[in-house]
């Protein structure tokens, strides 16, 4: 029998993710969690879920949910994925794929990456930290443009091949480089 109920309660079983159900005839169900290999997601209480039957095991598989909460926001041909906080059942996260080949990789506060179909990187925050000894750009990454230490202020235009801005730190130049 194939069903589509609401998900009560997601408890870590033996071998992955048992959802509990709501049957609608007042006996709870147990489910196991399927999905694609390598997708780790986790359904929140209040979603719904679609379930096949398990012939002589008295269980059913889930294979897929809804969230009742969420506004369509993906176009024609895109794909958008999401995290819910778990309290408010709000999207905090996301990355979506754009029909025109944009890729965005956003966060609830409008912060983050994105790729244009022209091959613009834009990232956006409120501080911008690079974990990195070096920042190098160009042709095969060829051009240093800071090290450890160095300060990074104003707009950097590496599209040229040269660099036009000002990096400022230890033993740095400013200016056209």
């Amino acid at each position: 029998m194939n069903r589509t109920s609401r998900v009560r309660i997601v408890d870590q079983g033996d071998d992955g993710l048992e959802i509990r159900i709501d049957s609608g005839d007042g006996a709870g169900v147990t489910a196991d969690h399927f999905a694609p290999t390598g997708y780790d997601a986790k359904p929140l209480p209040g979603d719904y879920v679609a379930t096949a039957s398990e012939q002589g095991s008295g269980r059913e598989q889930a294979l897929g949910y809804h969230d009742p909460e969420a506004q369509a926001v993906a176009q024609d041909g895109e794909v958008r994925l999401y995290a819910r906080s778990p309290s408010t059942k709000q999207s905090i996260c996301s990355l979506r794929l754009r029909n025109d080949g944009t890729i965005e990789l956003l966060n609830d506060g409008g912060h983050g990456i994105t790729i244009s179909s022209d091959g613009i990187v834009r990232i956006s925050g409120s501080q911008i930290v690079l974990d990195s000894e070096q920042v190098k750009a160009g042709s095969g990454a060829s051009r240093t443009l800071a090290l450890v230490g160095d300060v990074i202020a104003g707009t950097l235009d590496v599209s040229s091949g040269s660099v036009a801005g000002s990096i400022i730190g230890p033993g740095s130049v400013a200016g056209q480089g």
